[in-house]
């Protein structure tokens, strides 16, 4: 019989090598996660730079807004809005994309109307850069400026679609963190205050927690966004164009 040979265990220094390659694999996704996540409020940054020159291009060419424009049949097959200036409810914020399209200032074909009363994001809106987000014209008519800017203005909204109000893309898809990046990036940082602001889903004014402190009152109101807060559904984004 012979002797049983004793087993081979790792050395020290095979063992921390193994932990250092654990390492490096963790901080490559770690990294990975940052970049991607990087890469997609870039193209959300990017898009509204599109469409806010589009729709200030559109302004100068036809001498209206589009979605609203009440002559637009004389230049393409499509429905007129009212002409009141602003993107109002709740046909003229799916006119608007039609429109911008039909007039080459932006690339895609929309429908320029209301799937079933659903937004549909690739159909009837732009598609965003994260999950299944979109953008939607919206103006004071269909959501009042409590957020400080004083004055009727047209904005696009960033968010997504929810079955208790398909007609609005009202429910999250960032972050607290990452919507003040971007509200950092492109305007003051406040979530309450200038031309770029945030709140929960749904629209009501915020009082629950849920990505800014809230509420908003008025141009007197202050809010900050909840950075404990790190779901990627609490805030929807406001961007505000002008009249």
């Amino acid at each position: 019989m012979f002797p049983n040979k004793p087993e081979k265990a790792f050395t020290l220094v095979e063992l921390s090598i193994v932990i250092v390659i654990i390492g490096l694999i963790i901080a490559g996704v770690t990294a990975g996660k940052g970049l991607v996540r990087q890469a997609k409020l870039q193209g959300v940054m990017s898009d509204i730079t599109k469409y806010t020159s589009a729709y200030n291009s559109f302004k100068l060419q036809y001498n209206a807004v589009p979605g609203d424009m009440k002559n637009a049949s004389s230049y393409w097959t499509t429905t007129n809005g009212d002409g009141n200036g602003y993107v109002t409810p709740v046909a003229e914020p799916y006119l608007a994309w039609q429109h911008l399209a039909l007039a080459k200032l932006i690339s895609g074909s929309y429908t320029g109307a209301a799937s079933g009363e659903n937004f549909v994001v690739g159909i009837n809106a732009p598609r965003g850069p994260i999950r299944k987000s979109g953008y939607q014209f919206i103006s004071q008519f269909n959501h009042s400026p409590i957020y400080g800017r004083g004055k009727t203005e047209n904005g696009i909204r960033f968010g997504q679609p929810i079955a208790a109000s398909p007609n609005s893309l009202n429910t999250g898809v960032i972050s607290p963190g990452n919507a003040y990046l971007l509200d950092k990036k492109l305007d003051d940082g406040l979530a309450s205050r200038g031309k770029i602001v945030a709140n929960a889903s749904n629209f009501a004014i915020p009082t629950n927690g849920v990505c800014v402190t809230g509420p908003f009152t008025g141009a007197a109101g202050s809010s900050n966004y909840i950075m404990t807060d790190t779901s990627d559904s609490s805030c929807v984004m406001q961007f505000w164009i002008g009249k």
